[in-house]
């Protein structure tokens, strides 16, 4: 990484005054679940939206990069790093619940509302259960499993714009598709009000049970993998997992990235990979699957440059 933006991100950062936690030249390889990447610049661990408020303009003034991110599950990031600064939302995982609402920061890992919420027999996220995630990072790629997304569940979401602002949406002010929000890639979410349903504990117990165990199958657990890694392919029944298994690529491997045996549509770091050798194998999945089928996949996993 070019040592004069390293130190541009520095000088800059450390003139905000936040409540929140910076790191420097933090390997992006501990952020992402798939464990590849260089070094960022700079990580910012934000507690207050107001930290966010006050980073935002400083960054942009400065012409310094910045994204977002939860539990870095759906994230390639590069081998060279990342020349900016890194907004991990972990510390602002605080969660209230009136009557059927819940309101759920950002930075909350799906599984802590998930056993939160089940223990107050209220229903609607339990599809989600099993997938390494945040709340906010599921309401910006509008996650869904089993014929559920999030989506349907929002009330409100508060969120930070590219300008510092912070702003609501409101359910109905723009519509969610598959694996797409509203919200854009410089927006930063920061908390949604969710409306669940009344649901008996061992119904919703059962259904975590079942989401888990498909993803067990599925090979989520097994090695370091960022899920899925394209998106279903708009208009037909098949799936990409599928498409990619027809044509025998499950176990095909680049360096130490390899096609999941257990499903096509997740590939794994066996140990050694690097992202660069993930990058070609979704290439060349991604080229394979439209020469036999005639079907060009649309990557969901997003890359960090």
């Amino acid at each position: 990484m070019i040592v004069d933006v390293c130190t541009n991100v520095r000088e800059t950062l450390q003139k905000i005054n936040i409540k929140g936690e910076m790191h420097f030249d933090i390997p992006l390889s501990s952020l992402t679940t798939i464990r590849t990447g260089g070094p960022a610049a700079a990580a910012v661990y934000p507690r207050l939206f107001r930290d966010i408020t006050e980073l935002i303009p400083r960054l942009r003034e400065a012409g310094i990069p910045y994204t977002v991110m939860g539990a870095g599950s759906n994230i390639l990031a590069d081998d060279a790093g990342y020349p900016g600064c890194i907004i991990d939302m972990k510390h602002m995982n605080r969660m209230t619940v009136r009557g059927l609402y819940v309101c759920a920061e950002a930075g909350i890992r799906l599984e802590q509302a998930i056993r939160r919420t089940t223990a107050l027999m209220l229903s609607g996220l339990e599809y989600l259960s099993g997938i390494p995630g945040t709340i906010g990072g599921a309401v910006a790629c509008n996650a869904g499993s089993f014929g559920q997304e999030i989506c349907s569940l929002i009330d409100w979401v508060d969120y930070i714009d590219s300008e510092g602002y912070l702003r609501r949406f409101h359910r109905g002010d723009a519509p969610f598709a598959y694996r797409c929000s509203p919200f854009q890639t410089s927006d930063i979410i920061v908390e949604t009000a969710l409306r669940m349903t009344p649901g008996k504990t061992s119904e919703i117990v059962s259904r975590i049970s079942r989401a888990r165990s498909e993803r067990e199958k599925r090979g989520h657990y097994s090695y370091p993998s960022a899920g899925s890694v394209f998106r279903n392919p708009d208009g037909i029944e098949i799936t990409a997992g599928e498409l990619i298994e027809q044509i025998g690529l499950k176990g095909y491997a680049v360096g130490g990235a390899q096609v999941s045996k257990k499903h096509g549509n997740i590939i794994i770091n066996t140990g050694s990979a690097t992202t660069g050798e993930i990058k070609k194998l979704i290439d060349f999945v991604r080229s394979r699957v439209q020469e036999e089928t005639g079907i060009l996949l649309e990557r969901e996993i997003v890359y960090l440059e």
